[in-house]
């Protein structure tokens, strides 16, 4: 089996885009910066800081609160037009999706309504939104 990669795209902590990036790794600037997303006040963090997505709230809502899926569609569109490839030649194509923990502040919520046995708080589709099945939704 021969594998291609034909295009690529990325939205992290350096950049939105591949010139971002790539000017970001040349120069050695880290995106380490104060984490706001979350509260991380409490004792059990041990770091205040992390490599949080740049310019997050300009990610496109159209999927799900995580955001996580959201984001993948915008990076495959990014990779898509960087090989020049329309939908119409993606009949065979793969998708390879790649995160470090993207998708677990679902997870999490899902966890800490669970372990409260509240029932009624409990939201079963965060499961969906976690890191596994984001794959599959912008495959499709």
């Amino acid at each position: 089996m021969r594998v291609a990669v034909t295009g690529m795209g990325v939205w992290c902590s350096v950049g939105r885009t591949l010139d971002q990036f790539g000017e970001a790794l040349r120069s050695g600037r880290s995106g380490r910066r104060p984490v706001t997303r979350i509260d991380v006040s409490h004792r059990v963090y041990r770091t205040r800081e992390a490599a949080v997505l740049a310019d997050e709230d300009e990610i496109p809502r159209a999927v799900d609160d995580t955001r996580m899926a959201d984001l993948s569609l915008v990076v495959a569109r990014q990779a898509l037009d960087d090989a020049g490839l329309v939908d119409a030649d993606l009949e065979d194509a793969g998708l390879t999706l790649g995160t470090s923990h993207g998708g677990n502040i679902a997870l999490m919520r899902f966890v800490r309504s669970r372990l409260a046995l509240n029932d009624e708080a409990m939201d079963p589709g965060l499961l969906l939104q976690s890191t596994p099945t984001v794959a599959g939704q912008v495959a499709r």
